[in-house]
């Protein structure tokens, strides 16, 4: 075919080749018409899927934002500007996709379904230019063009900086910058990267896949609102009720002071009721604690038992409490008692509270504590290898013991002597960017910049914690090391070649407190699912 006459017959053989490759261009055309098409189906499923859920979720703010007004309303009136601002755009894509099909009815004369809305391989046409006009945008197009940032624009003002993850999430989900030309041309634009040219179905089924972004977009907040931070501190199952008196010895006589609480208690998380046996107590409520106020009675034994009523799902909940203590004629033994639950932790410092009731003046010795150094109310204790001990079940435990005595005004010495259990740290937990990795989904290029941090949840003290290294482990790629909380070059790379919905462990985890030399014995790993 270079060069020189042909014959007849290598004519028809040329001609035969090019009608050939014709017929497998033509094929390969349908295919991907054809791709387009059941694309798009899946996206409708998805949508109507997203909907279902995102209706349930309005319908439970709703429901929280009855029980608890001053937690849940604030954030109900953010995902119903959401919803709004949501609906208005999703509308404004539907009347493009209708103008795109205005030809193909969706019914038919009968009210029988149009199978032609069906036929994605008659849907080549690509002379659809409403966008653009001359090398530019029509004024459409720069309409389109604004409805996108107008989304943005609206997320981003909705949710403000309390929820800036959140926001730059959905955001990064609806990009309108122009597309760089890889031969150093000018930069492509952004709607005829992406619309100019194409076949109807393509078209369709790039209105239907912002569409289902949307309502993903829905889905996020309302989860977020429900399931996120906001559910964390209301949740009824995190609460425990707690009893807090001013102190734990009275005189005869004297008044009872203190407070009823919740664990996690919030000033905006309010009762309905408060019971302290057959006495209603609920004007006493201050920024989520009954005040307490009672006589001490005469000398013996007391209880204090009461109930705390919420609305959870417009039902009410009671939550019991309980907790007993003794008036004592005169003081005879020192008060020594660790703020924490008369537990020491190894590696840390642990506050220890001491005190005397009538006495300033008296001496404390340590026996099982490597280091204490006096605060203004009592110590702070650095618990050694401890002394060995056997507790009442017969298990072999670790203590220290803080041993107190004085002289009384009357002359009376007393002899105090208290004993601490010895614990390791509990287990910490893997944060990314302060957030537990349970159910996490991120981009990629949000988690590769993310600081990998450790935990202690719940845990009494605020410590500061320090992560020494920790692996990356990638599907279908080697574990990785890297040292600090940052990844580095080699696992970023790794990352950014994980498919979406790919699942990046991490583990192998090693933390230190920072403040000492201890290492925490166990940190439990985590799991982030990557979604671009």
């Amino acid at each position: 075919m270079a060069g020189g006459k042909l014959s007849a017959r290598q004519k028809m053989i040329n001609l035969m080749y090019l009608v050939f490759i014709a017929m497998l261009a033509m094929n390969m055309s349908k295919e991907v018409l054809s791709a387009f098409g059941y694309n798009k189906e899946d996206l409708d499923l998805n949508i109507i899927s997203l909907q279902k859920k995102n209706t349930k979720n309005y319908n439970d703010l709703a429901t929280l934002a009855n029980d608890q007004p001053n937690i849940y309303v604030p954030l109900k009136l953010k995902a119903d500007s959401v919803k709004v601002l949501s609906d208005k755009f999703y509308s404004q894509i539907q009347a493009l996709k209708s103008s795109l099909l205005i030809k193909i009815p969706e019914f038919n004369e009968d009210g029988t379904f149009n199978e032609d809305r069906k036929d994605y391989q008659s849907m080549d046409k690509t002379d659809w230019k409403l966008f653009f006009k001359g090398e530019g945008y029509s004024e459409e197009g720069k309409m389109f063009l604004k409805n996108i940032n107008d989304y943005k624009k609206g997320i981003s003002n909705i949710l403000g900086s309390s929820e800036s993850s959140l926001s730059k999430l959905i955001i990064d989900r609806f990009p309108t910058e122009n597309i760089p030309n890889k031969e150093g041309g000018k930069d492509k634009l952004y709607l005829k990267y992406y619309y100019e040219g194409y076949p109807m179905i393509a078209t369709l089924n790039n209105f239907t896949s912002l569409q289902s972004k949307i309502k993903t977009s829905e889905n996020d907040v309302t989860t977020k609102f429900i399931g996120g931070a906001a559910k964390e501190i209301a949740g009824l199952e995190n609460f425990k009720a707690i009893v807090r008196l001013d102190k734990l010895i009275y005189y005869e006589g004297e008044k009872v002071t203190g407070q009823v609480i919740l664990g996690k208690y919030d000033k905006d998380f309010l009762p309905k009721k408060v019971m302290l046996g057959s006495i209603d107590i609920t004007n006493d409520v201050t920024d989520g604690q009954v005040m307490l106020n009672t006589s001490a009675g005469k000398e013996g034994k007391k209880d204090i038992k009461g109930e705390i009523t919420y609305l959870q799902d417009g039902k009410p909940v009671q939550i019991p409490f309980e907790t007993k203590y003794e008036v004592i004629p005169l003081p005879n033994n020192a008060v020594v008692s660790a703020d924490k639950m008369n537990v020491l932790y190894r590696g840390i410092e642990n506050p220890v509270s001491i005190s005397l009731p009538g006495v300033n003046d008296f001496n404390v010795s340590f026996n099982g504590v490597d280091s204490n150094k006096r605060t203004g109310s009592g110590y702070m204790i650095t618990p050694g290898v401890g002394i060995s001990a056997t507790d009442a079940d017969g298990k072999s435990v670790k203590l220290a013991y803080v041993n107190v005595s004085a002289t009384l005004n009357n002359g009376k010495k007393i002899n105090s002597k208290e004993k601490f259990r010895i614990k390791d740290l509990p287990a910490a937990v893997l944060l990314v960017d302060g957030e537990i990795t349970n159910n996490l989904e991120l981009p990629a290029e949000i988690l590769i910049e993310s600081n990998i941090e450790v935990g202690l949840p719940n845990f009494d003290f605020d410590l500061k914690i320090k992560t020494i290294s920790f692996d990356v482990f990638v599907p279908g790629q080697f574990a990785i090391r890297v040292k600090g909380n940052r990844f580095n070059t080699e696992a970023k790379a790794a990352i950014n070649k994980a498919a979406n919905g790919n699942v990046i462990r991490i583990g192998n985890i090693k933390a230190s407190v920072i403040g000492s030399n201890y290492v925490l014995p166990q940190v439990y790993g985590g799991a982030i699912s990557i979604d671009n």
